[in-house]
């Protein structure tokens, strides 16, 4: 009711106050997901299997190059699966990769509204027709 009768906001200002909590749900949600992914069978427990799985094949891959085996099926399979499970690992990464990146694009948007929201808040403040302003003055006429 005040800020829309006794001391009108700017629509930028509405705005980007309203953001705020906007946004903290949402990087609430966000993290959650990304618990949720890092814990689920077909995300971060499948990458943390897959790259267990990739560090195993490099190991038998240096072996086979060590034993000069590296024309036998058993190291083609072995280069192939590496190539698989490298794959799957990006993809995986790229999930993740996201969740994050949408995480810190929350925190920084809800960083910057709030220097936003507050520089508005100080510019309304030093306005002569600001409440702030009114109430000063009002105290100054009674210590007088």
């Amino acid at each position: 009711m005040i800020d829309s009768h006794v001391e009108p906001l700017t629509r930028d200002e509405l705005a980007t106050r309203e953001s705020i909590p906007k946004n903290e749900k949402l990087l609430e949600d966000e993290e959650a997901n990304l618990g949720i992914w890092k814990d689920s069978l077909d995300g971060g427990m499948k990458l943390t299997e897959l790259k267990k799985e990739s560090k195993r094949l490099v190991k038998q891959i240096e072996q086979y190059t060590a034993a000069n085996n590296i024309n036998g099926n058993d190291y083609n399979n072995a280069v192939e699966r590496k190539k698989d499970v490298d794959s799957r690992i990006e993809a995986l990464q790229t999930v993740q990769l996201n969740h994050q990146n949408k995480i810190k694009r929350l925190k920084k948007e809800i960083k910057d509204a709030k220097t936003n929201w507050e520089a508005c808040r100080t510019a309304r403040k030093s306005s002569s027709q600001s409440i702030y302003n009114k109430c000063t003055h009002i105290r100054e006429q009674v210590r007088m």
